[in-house]
């Protein structure tokens, strides 16, 4: 049986940083839900967040906004490459302000984040030459608001990285206070873990190439603000989760929409004009109620419902609720699994 050591150092450095990245990035989080799969209990958390945190100021952009792959400058230099001192060392915030009262090397992860295709010797001349990386942000594809900011940051580096210490600092001041209000929430969050469970369904859906189930050493670290979050990496030898606070409902969704059906009943399920011209009508509009269907394509009440259910029990459609009303969108995963598998005859039988 494993041993479980429960961390809370990386899930707290990461509930921290994802208050900044959630103030800077709410074109992401409060766009339309079923494009970013954020549904609207999750918006509504997430502005729970916003406002109950203080102001934050906007000279920070740099460091939390994040680029084309999600990622931002912090949590890339600062966590994702931490892994072995997140969970040797204690690694916490106050390692990270050591971090940044070296200007010098913050100056050189911020050219290396937003310019990677920088050679050593750009990089050096970026760090003593104004104008020269000034013609760098100029000629970059980077958005006005970003560019306006790191023009600003090379103007005076200290300045900024000390306004971002102190407000990592303060914020987390208030963290820690409300962590203390909801402790009741985390111990049952502890105790409600169940490895084998957790072990299984990550593996169903495939969401981590790595089997956790065969470490003897498991690190679990939970996060309160990200509370979707579910990762996995191997750190040393043992296996390290870190989960949001509704990882069981998010696996549990994830675990229900990840069956591929057979050939046959996806082909029954959207054999008929009425489910392809829903499944049309669904892809124009992201979401849709019963009630739309039945206006848009003017069907009765029974026989929309008959269409719907089918396609839900074959997987091609996926439903949410809010109250007493139930949404209907493409269940995109099992369309990419189909996906998959039908390229096993374009291949001619082999993969």
């Amino acid at each position: 049986m494993a041993h479980i050591t429960f961390l809370d150092a990386p899930g707290q450095l990461h509930d921290l940083f994802f208050l900044f990245v959630l103030h800077f990035n709410r074109d992401v989080f409060f766009a339309d839900s079923s494009t970013f799969q954020i549904t609207p209990e999750e918006q509504a958390h997430y502005r729970h967040l916003l406002e109950n945190t203080p102001p934050i100021s906007n000279d920070l952009l740099i460091f939390f906004k994040m680029n084309n792959s999600g990622k931002c400058m912090m949590s890339h230099h600062f966590f994702d490459n931490k892994a072995d001192l997140l969970v040797n060392s204690g690694y916490n915030l106050s390692k990270v302000r050591e971090e940044l009262n070296r200007t010098t090397q913050i100056i050189e992860k911020v050219l290396t984040f937003y310019f990677p295709f920088l050679s050593e010797e750009d990089i050096i001349q970026c760090e003593t030459s104004i104008s020269a990386v000034s013609k760098v942000i100029k000629s970059s594809s980077l958005s006005h608001e970003q560019k306006v900011y790191l023009y600003d940051f090379f103007i005076d580096p200290e300045s900024a990285i000390r306004k971002l210490s102190d407000e990592l600092l303060e914020k987390s001041i208030l963290q820690q206070l409300d962590y203390n209000r909801n402790y009741s929430n985390h111990l049952k969050l502890r105790d409600g873990f169940i490895l084998d469970d957790v072990a299984q369904m990550l593996k169903s859906i495939n969401l981590c190439n790595i089997d956790i189930s065969i470490f003897q050493e498991v690190l679990v670290t939970f996060c309160s603000y990200a509370e979707t979050v579910i990762y996995c990496n191997i750190v040393n030898g043992m296996a390290l989760l870190m989960l949001g606070s509704d990882y069981l409902n998010v696996l549990a969704m994830q675990e229900k929409q990840s069956v591929c059906p057979d050939l046959k009943n996806f082909c029954q399920a959207i054999s008929d004009a009425n489910r392809q011209a829903i499944l049309d009508l669904i892809h124009k509009r992201r979401e849709v109620s019963a009630k739309d269907v039945e206006q848009e394509l003017q069907l009765s009440a029974p026989n929309t419902y008959y269409h719907l259910s089918l396609m839900i029990k074959s997987g091609v459609l996926k439903t949410r609720n809010i109250g007493k009303s139930v949404f209907y969108s493409i269940n995109t995963s099992m369309f990419q699994d189909l996906a998959k598998k039908l390229q096993l005859y374009t291949n001619g039988g082999l993969l």
